[in-house]
């Protein structure tokens, strides 16, 4: 045997033990993981987890926490708040030695126990799409925050869940029921943790969609009235229905949303059979029930484009590591373009309506200089640096809105190229029939391929140009399918020049500014201009339409810095703006309207 024969030879060999100790795990029969949760002080952040693993048959086991959670692309760290865990054998209460590998991942001496146990509190204080926390009459959590599993088992081991909770409090999961309305089951560990948990007091309805239970679960408790909450949950199973017959069926047994209205505004997470959307106290007004319905449209959608149709690169998902993907354009942007194709389509957005929004959308995509630089494919991969969406990064393009408006201009095309027989939701039927139920995922060349089998064109060309390079976008040449043109229209409007974040605080002041010239500061809290009120959420559309004609007026700034009242005289601006509109070509031909009938027609 010579040296490349040998190399070869112990390679093979390696890799057949470290096969058989990994089956040696679950070996004669799959280990039995069960989960207790327990709040016992809902007036503590404190949340009680206690794991039991049986079966098992293994010297050595790798457990490992995740170090983020699906859908939401940054790291997080989540062990770092767990306090007085132990290790120990499940029949004697003996404690086990283990090592740490990693900042989430311990190897634990078995000394040959056939069951071992995990027992730790967990620092539930912290209120986000992918964190848990603890309020005095209801808790938000997160399975990717404290449920251990077994490295490289979380497709092959199924588990259970016990909740121990305040008398009175009641369960919102999309994990499976059983016999006891406490107890709780998942297939395997992606299922376990893709299913947020609401528990304590809050409202719920109801509602059947073809025979399957859809559920809205609201917190705080009386939030919202009981006739708006059925209102918006109709609102809710309008869009979940378009979404739900585009791809021909339901994949789910039942469906939760759950909707914190809560210190803030955050957003929404889409999981397999749920969402969680956490928003502010005034979001739970009906006059903003439009805005809750596009983010249901676009989280439900996700059910779908991302939970299903997965980029290969996160199939399956590896929860100790980034998950790099070029595709984000697609799991995300095209989501983002079917959010208002389902608002369309389920009869919650006018034709008008419609057009003036993707119109915005355009402007705001192109006016982006950082799509000079940077791809849609790298913006995908880059989000990883840069906080969820690349937000924190201070030159990036955002994929959300430019896959939004490639998947509008890819529908178009795909529209025109086949006699409009054919759409892009064509396309996604087939990545999900032909992918996700085949348990992959797909690559960019999977989807031109199949762009390009249903089209007879080839579309190799406008990926290398628009999604993989930074060419401009062919508004022009793709609109003229459905008879549109892109028009940009200047006006000019009062503006102050400052950036706000939570709780009005001026993140940034514009150089050369009405705001600069005043003397206002980042870290400055506002409070109002004038007579508007930051209270009211419409202030500044308020303020721009009262002094539109007023420029060189003076008008009071009030602020708070440092906590102390500020009061500053700030002159009038009149600011250049573009906005952006698609309006229909004067002389349309027969072609052009029947695809733009068809496309505003939703269908």
């Amino acid at each position: 045997m010579n040296y490349k024969e040998l190399a070869v030879s112990t390679r093979r060999s390696l890799a057949i033990i470290s096969a058989l100790f990994c089956l040696s795990i679950v070996a004669a029969a799959i280990p039995r993981i069960e989960h207790t949760v327990t709040i016992n002080d809902p007036q503590s952040t404190v949340l009680r987890v206690s794991t039991n693993i049986s079966g098992l048959n293994a010297a050595q086991l790798e457990l490992a926490l995740p170090n983020w959670t699906p859908g939401y692309y940054t790291t997080e760290d989540y062990a770092r708040n767990i306090a007085r865990l132990t290790f120990t054998d499940a029949a004697t209460g003996r404690t086990l030695h283990h090592t740490k590998s990693h900042d989430h991942i311990w190897t634990l001496d078995t000394r040959g126990a056939a069951a071992i146990k995990i027992d730790f509190e967990y620092a539930a204080n912290q209120l986000d799409l992918t964190k848990s926390r603890i309020y005095p009459s209801y808790a938000i959590l997160n399975g990717t925050n404290f449920f251990f599993y077994i490295k490289d088992h979380t497709l092959d081991m199924p588990a259970s869940v016990n909740f121990k909770l305040p008398e009175g409090w009641r369960i919102a999961t999309g994990l499976t029921p059983t016999a006891n309305p406490a107890q709780f089951t998942a297939e395997n560990y992606d299922v376990l943790v893709d299913c947020p948990t609401l528990v304590g007091k809050f409202d719920s309805v109801t509602l059947d969609l073809r025979g399957v239970p859809h559920h809205l679960a609201v917190a705080p408790k009386g939030v919202i009235a009981e006739g708006n909450l059925r209102k918006l949950a109709d609102n809710y199973l309008k869009v979940i229905d378009a979404h739900t017959r585009m791809f021909r069926e339901i994949p789910y047994k039942q469906y939760w949303t759950i909707n914190l209205f809560e210190e803030r505004d955050i957003g929404g997470l889409e999981h397999l059979n749920s969402y969680l959307g956490i928003l502010s106290p005034e979001s739970a007004d009906p006059a903003g029930f439009d805005n809750l319905t596009g983010l249901t449209s676009h989280e439900f959608f996700h059910a779908y484009n991302v939970k299903r149709i997965r980029p290969a690169e996160m199939w399956p998902y590896r929860y100790e590591e980034r998950n790099f993907t070029p595709l984000l354009w697609v799991s995300e942007g095209v989501t983002d373009y079917y959010t208002t194709r389902g608002m369309l389509r389920a009869g919650l957005m006018n034709r008008d309506a419609y057009l003036q929004y993707q119109g915005g959308v355009m402007g705001a995509v192109q006016a982006v200089e950082a799509a000079r630089y940077i791809s849609v494919e790298e913006a995908s991969t880059n989000t990883w640096f840069g906080g969820i969406g690349g937000q924190n990064q201070p030159f990036s393009v955002d994929y959300y809105s430019r896959g939004h408006v490639l998947g509008l201009l890819l529908d178009l095309s795909i529209r025109h190229d086949t006699n409009n027989r054919q759409t892009f939701d064509d396309v996604l039927r087939y990545l999900y029939t032909n992918h996700y139920k085949n348990n992959r995922g797909f690559t960019t060349a999977d989807l031109v391929g199949q762009i390009n089998r249903m089209t007879g064109k080839d579309y190799r060309p406008f990926f290398e140009k628009y999604v993989s390079g930074t060419a401009p976008l062919p508004f022009a040449e793709v609109l003229a399918f459905a008879g549109l043109r892109f028009e940009e229209r200047k006006t000019k409007l009062p503006r102050l020049g400052i950036s706000q974040g939570a709780g009005d605080l001026i993140t940034d002041v514009v150089r050369g500014s009405a705001a600069e010239a005043a003397g206002a500061k980042a870290g400055d809290r506002l409070l109002g201009v004038g007579n508007f009120s930051t209270d009211n959420p419409n202030w500044a559309a308020e303020f721009r339409q009262f002094y539109a004609d007023k420029e060189g007026a003076t008008v009071k700034m009030y602020l708070l810095r440092d906590d102390k009242p500020v009061i500053l005289d700030v002159k009038v601006r009149l600011v250049e703006n573009s906005a952006f509109a698609l309006s229909q070509i004067p002389e349309i031909a027969p072609a052009q309207k029947a695809l733009l009938d068809k496309w505003l027609a939703g269908e």
